[in-house]
């Protein structure tokens, strides 16, 4: 049986008519998973909403009460998505297998969304970072402090225009996973 053959299990975190919250925790942190998740539950006629949360592996569905909660376990079952377990396995609740510089990049990208959504889109996360040190380092010089933190502060500033964004990171961590 090769890797994709087998099913991670689920546990029901907590369920209302109409509303489950699943956990997967040995997915925690697996994006591609979660979007093969959302892709192929798209094609499931009876959920209303699907959200998704790689973090926390959790999924949240909530479905027309006239479809049965046990139709959609047999689905995720049937398309090798997950196998419902009745209680939670001890799982370790371990940092997700990723690269650090990705697991970084990513708390950095749900920073960048929620500035963005409180800022109705006139300031994300690296203008934030930018200014911020901008603003430390004529902190810093106007103390008198000029060659060494004002100027690291400006290195730095200037240094984060050159960051690569998440999705290069994955990209990056997905082509060195295929060469090994």
């Amino acid at each position: 049986m090769t890797d994709a053959e087998i099913q991670p299990s689920a546990f029901i975190k907590h369920r209302l008519p109409g509303r489950v919250r699943l956990k997967i925790p040995q997915k925690r942190g697996d994006v591609n998973y979660f979007n093969r998740l959302e892709e192929l539950f798209s094609d499931f006629l009876g959920i209303n909403e699907l959200k998704l949360n790689p973090s926390t592996a959790s999924i949240l569905i909530s479905h027309e009460n006239a479809v049965p909660f046990q139709d959609i376990a047999e689905f995720a079952k049937t398309k090798n998505l997950f196998n419902l377990v009745e209680e939670a396995e001890d799982h370790d609740e371990t940092v997700p297998n990723l690269y650090i510089k990705a697991l970084a990049l990513a708390g950095f990208d749900r920073f960048d969304k929620a500035l963005l959504d409180y800022s109705k889109g006139r300031l994300d996360a690296r203008s934030f970072v930018f200014l911020s040190l901008i603003g430390l380092a004529i902190h810093q010089a106007a103390r008198g402090n000029v060659l060494a933190p004002a100027s690291t502060f400006l290195v730095y500033a200037f240094q984060l225009l050159d960051v690569k964004d998440i999705n290069q990171i994955e990209y990056e961590q997905k082509a060195d996973s295929e060469g090994e």
